[in-house]
């Protein structure tokens, strides 16, 4: 579980996070304690981005992903933190080295077989408390 807290007032904006990230693996979990999780967007404007949750997309870490962006940023500023959010996600989306067309495909794919499990899963659960645990269903 990640922590994070941001306090603003009319100058300045503070943001904090724990540095705690939790590996799963066919073992369990392991706790590591040295995770970043605010990372500076830009080099040249004080604009940050904070991560929390899963620590990458589609297979790449967002340090990456953010990195690479803040280096193709160079100097360029926007006028907005909104600006900042559609371009990077732009970045993101535009980007087939980081994210090819295949791997796209690939983690969409997975996605749709969870989805339907849990859907399947679901529904048996439903119709077995509906018509009894012993009734066949087919």
């Amino acid at each position: 579980m990640t922590a994070e807290a941001t306090v603003m007032n009319k100058h300045g904006i503070a943001l904090a996070a724990d540095s705690a990230v939790t590996f799963s693996g066919p073992n369990g979990g392991k706790i590591f304690t040295s995770a970043n999780k605010i990372f500076a967007l830009s080099k040249y404007a004080s604009v940050a981005v904070m991560i929390y949750g899963n620590a990458e997309l589609l297979g790449v870490p967002w340090e990456t992903t953010i990195k690479l962006y803040r280096e193709q940023l160079g100097d360029k500023r926007f006028d907005t933190l909104q600006d900042y959010a559609v371009d990077f996600v732009t970045f993101a989306e535009s980007n087939a080295q980081l994210f090819p067309a295949e791997v796209q495909t690939d983690y969409a794919r997975a996605l749709v077989g969870v989805i339907y499990e849990y859907v399947v899963t679901g529904l048996r659960h439903q119709l077995k408390r509906d018509f009894g645990e012993d009734d066949e269903i087919t």
